[in-house]
């Protein structure tokens, strides 16, 4: 039995990181088209700038943390079945988002204005959760790799 949960911690929270990357680089994106915001790609280190003062306003402060505590309690508590694990992790991913992009309407009232309408927010971030369901599969698998559990 191999026994390293300082380094399996620390791999989980790098998994739930560059999970959390990829998500928000593509909800960024959708918000960002939405609202017509052009030359994104162009501005470098002020596009970072950007996309980070987005998210904080889109998910709150707290949201990545949150994000990764719940990826690593999921990921430690659940014994099934790897398919039936990823499953409800996804499907409840994307009741995280549901419910955040709710709470953001409030958050984005003036800017609310250019969006067509609440639901394109919500429907984005699912859509784009569904666009990436590969790529956190991935994460996810390799998340168990070199583990050996008796």
């Amino acid at each position: 039995m191999i026994n390293n949960s300082r380094n399996n911690q620390n791999e989980h929270i790098l998994v739930a990181y560059n999970m959390l990357d990829n998500i928000f680089t593509r909800v960024t994106d959708i918000f960002i088209n939405q609202h017509n915001i052009a030359n994104y790609v162009t501005l470098g280190s002020a596009g970072f700038q950007l996309k980070n003062e987005i998210l904080v306003k889109l998910f709150g402060p707290d949201f990545p943390s949150r994000m990764i505590s719940y990826y690593e309690e999921f990921s430690s508590k659940n014994k099934l079945s790897f398919e039936y694990k990823q499953m409800i992790f996804n499907s409840n991913l994307i009741k995280i988002f549901d419910v955040q992009f709710q709470r953001a309407e409030s958050r984005f009232h003036g800017v609310q204005q250019r969006i067509v309408s609440g639901c394109n927010k919500i429907n984005a971030a699912i859509g784009a959760l569904m666009l990436l369901e590969s790529k956190i599969s991935m994460c996810y698998e390799n998340s168990f790799e070199g583990e050996v559990v008796q």
